[in-house]
């Protein structure tokens, strides 16, 4: 196993207090964040070296959250949490991780939101936008927008911003201008200032965020941007935020530097940074202030300074991470020459004033197989790497070259074929294996590889994932618990495993409805047919229809699968 590094082992040894770590490419951040989050687990998983002193009080994963700027980068975070922690024994958390508050700062928005919807001043049920769906209606506002000044001619400047502009372009200029409604309104206020064109292009960034906000209203949703705001207006409320900082214990933030003043006032609230909470938050804040870039998501290095300054001032501590684990001594020496010079550095670590738009120039050091401590620094340009040769025909490609789709699944195939055969022979059962797909596309290439090797094997079914029963049963379920009065969900839950009630009570339930005049679920009570089976899915419903927009879906099913019996059921 690798070493930590001093400054790694002293963020991941750091129980209480916020921390604000400042983390350089190739640093090792995500191994530190999953080592910190193993350590406040109580879990012993770190690397070669002497072992870290055991937290007092182990958190458990339900009090753990973890915000990441991607989905991509939360699926990454968990995968390799799972794996330290099986690696160190303990399948039991590592069993939890899929659960765990581990992904985008939508997501944790979003749950809070759904389980104190009320209190946020939400309607229950309140549907919050996906990304894919918050984008699309803003550049369809946008679109509107645009095609309703050109039509009215009611805009003043409106010929200036046409002039030499694309209209795809200016429809472009609109969305993005619309997505920032505390920024347009900056703007809006400084009209006198602005010149003929771009107070055009302000009215009707204007217009397509009315619109917006008209569509969003009308159909009682939520964007990403309105989301946000409504998380830190929930958690500013004194009984709302000590419930939850009762409940969460840690909040792991990373790439901080990406974040906007909503999502900044959003841990600091739960964190309760200038505030006399009883228990807040502890932040572990990580990030690295050169790559600060996405000023589109109103992204500012400034932010990141000032937090670094009140957290140097005792808010918090401040720490870095400044071994680089990924690239040579040359190279980094090389950015030293070329950048330092111009760049404000802390210099023998003294820290410097500098301006809140400046970024600190940290020297990284270089580390790891490819580089060593001890080699010289010197300034030169790289020579050219060697051309790779191709492949020879029925050998694979060198590791790093281009690799068709279908190459790279298929040499995938024969590793997991292999590594089958060797958990084999060391004693694993065949049928004890299990090979799980996103999509059914590519099945054909791991079964031939599977028969390559003599591994028997066979498909569970050839159906896809969305129509497994299983699937379907917990769909209608679900579908059935956010509306009873629909019929047909009612049947299909009535018939599920979830109770399982037979065709001729089905049917009676059925006359009664309609000799009645009513819905199905008001004539529940009226059939004797299974009373007490009956009775039974009525109360599920009514239970989990109070409990549904308090808890996220993956809650709601865990109850709803282990309080009905269907996993037992299901088993059979």
């Amino acid at each position: 196993m690798t070493r930590l590094t001093e400054a790694q082992r002293a963020i991941v040894a750091a129980t209480d207090g916020h921390l604000l770590v400042e983390a350089g490419a190739g640093s090792g951040k995500t191994t530190t964040v999953v080592h910190a989050l193993c350590h406040q687990l109580g879990v012993a998983s770190a690397p070669a070296g002497e072992p870290l002193s055991p937290v007092r009080e182990p958190l458990t994963m339900d009090q753990v959250a973890a915000v990441t700027f991607t989905n991509a980068a939360a699926a990454d975070l968990k995968r390799k949490l799972r794996q330290a922690l099986r690696d160190a024994g303990r399948r039991d958390l590592a069993s939890d991780v899929d659960g765990a508050r581990i992904g985008t700062i939508h997501g944790f928005c979003g749950d809070l939101l759904r389980e104190f919807a009320l209190r946020a001043g939400m309607r229950p049920g309140q549907r919050i936008l996906t990304e894919g769906e918050a984008t699309a209606l803003a550049r369809e506002c946008a679109h509107d927008a645009v095609r309703e000044a050109l039509e009215r001619g009611d805009v003043p400047g409106l010929d200036a911003l046409l002039h030499g502009r694309k209209l795809k372009d200016i429809q472009e200029w609109v969305t993005v201008a619309s997505n920032d409604a505390d920024r347009l309104a900056r703007w809006a206020s400084n009209g006198d200032g602005m010149r003929e064109h771009e107070t055009a292009l302000v009215l009707v960034a204007q217009r397509a965020l009315a619109m917006r906000r008209e569509t969003l209203q009308r159909e009682g949703a939520l964007d990403f941007d309105e989301m946000l705001i409504a998380t830190r207006e929930l958690l500013r409320k004194d009984e709302v935020r000590h419930a939850i900082q009762r409940r969460l214990r840690l909040l792991v933030l990373d790439e901080f530097q990406d974040v906007d003043p909503v999502q900044r006032d959003i841990a600091f609230l739960l964190g309760g940074v200038d505030r006399e909470d009883p228990a807040p938050v502890q932040l572990l804040l990580v990030g690295d202030p050169k790559q600060s870039i996405y000023r589109f998501r109103r992204a500012d290095v400034a932010l990141w300074n000032d937090v670094r300054a009140r957290f140097s001032a005792g808010a918090g501590r401040v720490l870095s991470l400044n071994e680089n684990f990924r690239s040579t001594a040359r190279i980094l020496g090389f950015v030293d020459r070329v950048i330092a010079p111009d760049a404000p550095t802390s210099g023998d670590g003294a820290e410097i004033a500098v301006a809140p738009y400046d970024v600190r120039y940290e020297p990284l050091i270089a580390r790891g197989n490819r580089a060593s401590l001890d080699t010289p620094v010197e300034l030169g340009v790289l020579p050219p790497a060697e051309p790779r040769k191709p492949a020879k025909p029925g050998k694979e490609p060198e590791e790093g070259s281009a690799r068709p789709a279908g190459a790279v699944r298929e040499a995938e195939a024969r590793w997991i074929a292999r590594r089958i055969g060797e958990l084999h022979a060391q004693g694993t059962r065949y049928g004890d294996v299990a090979m799980l797909f996103s999509a059914w596309g590519a099945v054909d290439t791991y079964a031939d590889a599977l028969r390559e090797h003599g591994i028997p094997y066979y498909r569970l079914r050839s159906e896809g994932f969305w129509q497994a029963r299983e699937v379907l049963d917990c769909r209608i379920a679900l579908r059935a618990i956010r509306d009873p009065n629909d019929d047909l969900a009612l049947v299909g839950f009535l018939k599920s495993p979830f109770v399982g009630v037979r065709d001729d009570t089905l049917l009676a339930l059925t006359r009664e409805a309609r000799a009645g005049g009513v819905a199905m679920f008001s004539a529940l009570r009226r059939v004797q047919r299974e009373r007490g089976l009956l009775e039974r899915g009525r109360t599920i419903l009514e239970r989990f229809g109070a409990l549904r927009d308090r808890v996220g879906v993956h809650d709601l099913l865990d109850r709803l699968i282990l309080e009905s019996g269907y996993a037992a059921v299901a088993a059979l």
